[in-house]
């Protein structure tokens, strides 16, 4: 690669600093005059950079202009200033608004009421409010977090004892002891006051806005990576300050963005997106070992190294259990539970009638970890088999479920044979499942010790594993079926204690239902008066799909693929669970955070975690915080005790851009970014006689055939899609997004053109033309249509030096990447065909998809 067209990630400047520059910027032009000050004991330096590196030479043709630091780094402004309109300007050219607000508990009440909820802090059920003091503080420190400046000097002694009457009118005085803060934010102006029970506030917006110009702004643009400079635009607009919502905004501080005062937009707040990504940290060694012996031996940059990067496999059935297991540990820390220490490796003992008590422990459990004797229960005694009618579980009902479900029972073969050693199948009485359950030495782990839980909780994902092996079925949506009548049956409970909350597969906790007839202690406390919020409001719940213990699961890697069958379809993850709300994808559940979890900060520091409800191996989940009320140190702190907790696991965390492709047609996309266009040559792919592919497939299925053979080579380099692909089923219209394993780049599949023929693949395109653009002439809706066949791809601009590990690559790996997935796109050494011609030799008879029977 020319020396001109390397990426402009790092500007080093003569003062030993680093600029940090993501990919998908534009190279930088022009230069700035740079000047700084050093000053020692001695004396007083002073001297000037030039360049855009700081170490270029002036000279008389030195062209001035921007600058990464000047796009970069906003202009600092001091935190206090000594203007205030006088009386008679605020008079006549200001409206004046104003509004109070109360915290929930007042300081300065009885010391009964303070010891309480002194002795309610860090309870999770309970979120103790805002103080006085605190709140008065807060609403200033939020001020100042958007660029408002404190108004000091003499100047506040005359004019800031002024408030509204009630007609309207500016009057002038103000009570004693009540404590007065002035801020400023162009022409706006705010009036904070401490008053004894309440914290008022007076905003003073101009009567007449001035007019904002909106000026449209032309430029040519390179993408790094991309070989031609592309032209672009940017409409530069203005956000008017007096049009903004304090209101709104205080009072989400004083509910914790909860009830009416949620963190959305369009209103202002802080966010980090964050992707949990499956580890294949073996196949990044192995591509970057390779790359660099290979750059020794020639002597070359090893970005410009050909390396095969196409070696990455689809998970087995070993690696999906072990992400699921892991992912259970993950949430385990962002809950904050500590459980003993535990092996669930699987054990062929089956469970036996009654317990021995020098027997192993389930899975390697701690013995700290069983259930209490008064939830143990007596020996298991097994119903007779013909006395189903007169139990809990009726014959009909589950030969109906199974019939629901697409399976046929027949002889019960495979689905929990009576002949099973453990007693136990489908149609087993469920109190002699529950019996079984509360086992010492067989039964599900349950575990005592954790705060905010009530004794004896098991997740029900592990209870799920347990009831696969113990009763020999073959899916797990048999199992949910037979908890949630074990739940309708109240023999066990959400830990929540809502008798209405379902069974669900994956990172949730349940309770078995004591015989004490005691009120579930949770259920208790959340009914209480001092607790004010919700139990999925404090704890993160997923559920967990396994694509290998459900109806639909993979068969091997010799099967068709899916873009040769009769009926193409895409993988839909979803057939391997129950058809319930709770498992839909691409949905999101919302909690609260403690961002301080060492309780160093004299501040509330608080966020909301937005989160896929379902986690699967194959898709990407992304954890999407956001906060107003939070600072860097803590939220640091934070993220890194959570991604931690990840390479142990099998998983790494990795922060995404909002916006990972900025497409141009987007209004809102970012002016510096674009994703580069890799052509796929369809052309190669052509029959001896010269028919395109898929020339022999009804003319309608040829756009979704070939997204999916797209999806494919996606694949074979690292990529998995992201949840909400599976709402996107409309090839023509839809984008289909993806994230590499490594978390350093996506790649989107875009739509078709609608007046594209179905039949008619474009010839190979040239690579000197370019098909995105920012001007007005190529807005073509919300999409990146496209009549060429191939990729977007764009650079992670948030993967920074600091978030790059072991599983990410350094950035050679990155080029070694894109060079190879081009050169395999292009068909360079024939690889596309070969890739193609081994996908059609595969044997047609077997399905990658089949139904459990």
């Amino acid at each position: 690669m020319p020396e001109s067209m390397k990426s402009p990630r790092r500007i080093r400047n003569n003062r030993g600093g680093v600029v940090e520059m993501g990919r998908g910027s534009p190279a930088p032009s022009g230069s700035l005059l740079w000047k700084f000050e050093a000053q020692n004991k001695a004396k007083t330096k002073k001297s000037y950079v030039w360049g855009i590196t700081g170490e270029m030479e002036w000279t008389p043709n030195l062209t001035t202009g921007v600058d990464w630091k000047a796009l970069t780094m906003p202009a600092s402004l001091p935190i206090t200033t000594d203007y205030l309109p006088d009386r008679r300007t605020l008079q006549n050219d200001y409206l004046v608004s104003n509004y109070s607000m109360m915290p929930d508990q007042d300081p300065g009440g009885d010391a009964a009421n303070n010891m309480r909820v002194e002795g309610l802090e860090g309870h999770r059920y309970y979120s103790r409010p805002l103080r006085l003091r605190e709140l008065y503080d807060e609403l200033i420190c939020q001020r100042l977090q958007h660029g408002f400046q404190l108004i000091t000097g003499s100047k506040i002694a005359l004019d800031a004892d002024l408030h509204v009457a009630g007609s309207g009118k500016l009057i002038y005085g103000r009570k004693p002891n009540n404590e007065v803060t002035y801020l400023s934010l162009g022409r706006v102006i705010h009036m904070l006051t401490l008053e004894q029970t309440t914290v008022t506030v007076k905003r003073f917006s101009p009567r007449h806005a001035y007019e904002i110009p909106s000026p449209h702004y032309k430029y040519r643009f390179m993408v790094p990576d991309n070989p031609s400079y592309e032209v672009s635009h940017v409409l530069f607009s203005h956000e008017r300050l007096e049009n903004f919502n304090w209101n709104y905004n205080d009072f989400r501080v004083l509910s914790k963005g909860r009830g009416e005062f949620k963190l959305e937009h369009p209103m202002k707040y802080w966010k980090g997106q964050y992707y949990l990504l499956p580890s294949s940290q073996e196949v990044v060694q192995k591509i970057s070992k390779e790359a660099a012996e290979k750059s020794a031996k020639a002597e070359r940059e090893t970005s410009q190294i050909s390396v095969r990067c196409d070696i990455f496999t689809e998970k087995t059935s070993e690696d999906c259990d072990k992400l699921c297991d892991g992912f259970m540990r993950i949430m385990e820390t962002c809950n904050r539970m500590k459980r003993p220490a535990r092996n669930r490796k699987s054990v062929t003992s089956s469970v036996k009638k009654s317990s021995v008590p020098n027997k192993p422990l389930h899975r390697g459990a701690n013995p700290a970890a069983v259930s209490t004797p008064d939830l143990q229960g007596g020996a298991l005694v097994m119903s007779p088999k013909t006395d189903y009618l007169s139990q809990h579980y009726s014959e009909l009902d589950i030969v109906k479920t199974a019939h629901g479900m697409g399976l046929d029972l027949g002889s019960l073969d495979g689905l929990g044979s009576p002949r099973s050693s453990s007693g136990l199948n489908l149609l087993s009485p469920l109190t002699d499942i529950l019996d079984a359950m509360k086992l010492p030495a067989e039964g599900i782990v349950t575990y005592q010790k954790q705060a905010d839980l009530q004794t004896g909780y098991f997740i029900g994902y592990e209870a799920v594993d347990w009831a696969l092996e113990t009763m020999k079925l073959y899916c797990s949506e048999l199992v949910v079926a037979i908890f949630n009548r074990m739940i309708a049956e109240h023999l066990i409970v959400h830990a929540s204690g809502n008798p209405a909350h379902p069974f669900i597969c994956g990172f949730y906790l349940y309770n078995i239902v004591p015989g004490d007839g005691k009120p579930h202690a949770v259920a208790a406390e959340l009914s209480s008066v001092s607790a004010d919020v919700d139990f999925d409001q404090v704890w993160l719940e997923s559920a967990i799909i396994n694509p290998y213990k459900g109806l639909a699961r993979p068969r091997g890697q010799a099967s068709v693929p899916e873009f040769l069958k009769p009926e193409p379809r895409f993988e839909k993850v979803e057939f391997a669970c129950d058809k319930t709300p709770y498992y839909a994808l691409a949905t999101k559940k919302a909690c609260l955070i403690d961002v301080d979890l060492y309780h160093k900060s004299d501040r509330l520091e608080w966020a909301i975690a937005n989160y896929h409800t379902t986690f699967t191996p194959n898709l990407a989940f992304e954890i999407e915080l956001k906060w107003i009320q939070a600072s860097g140190l803590m939220f640091g702190d934070l993220i890194q005790v959570w991604s931690r907790r990840c390479p142990s696991n099998g998983f790494h965390l990795v922060p995404v851009p909002s916006d990972p492709f900025a497409l141009p047609q987007k209004s809102n996309a970012d002016p510096l970014r674009m994703p580069i266009f890799v052509p796929l040559n369809c052309q190669a792919l052509k029959s001896t006689d010269g028919r395109p592919m898929f020339a022999d497939f009804p003319p309608e299925s040829v756009h979704l055939r070939l997204v999916l053979f797209q999806e494919m080579i996606l694949k074979q380099f690292g990529f998995i899609p992201l949840q909400e692909n599976v709402h996107k089923t409309d090839v023509i219209r839809q984008a289909r997004e993806f994230v590499s394993v490594t978390g350093g780049m996506f790649a989107m599949i875009p739509p078709r053109d609608k007046t594209e023929e179905p039949v008619k693949l474009i010839p190979k395109a040239d690579p000197a033309v370019h098909h995105l653009h920012r001007d007005e002439s190529s807005y073509c809706g919300d999409g990146a249509e496209t009549k060429e066949i191939g990729f977007y791809w764009a650079w992670n601009s948030c993967l920074t030096k600091k978030w790059r590990s072991p599983h990410t690559g350094d950035e050679d790996f990155l080029d070694v990447i894109l060079l190879d997935f081009r050169r395999f796109c292009s068909n360079t050494d024939n690889r596309l065909l070969q890739f193609w011609n081994a996908a059609c030799s595969k044997p047609s008879h077997s399905l990658d998809l089949t139904t459990a029977k």
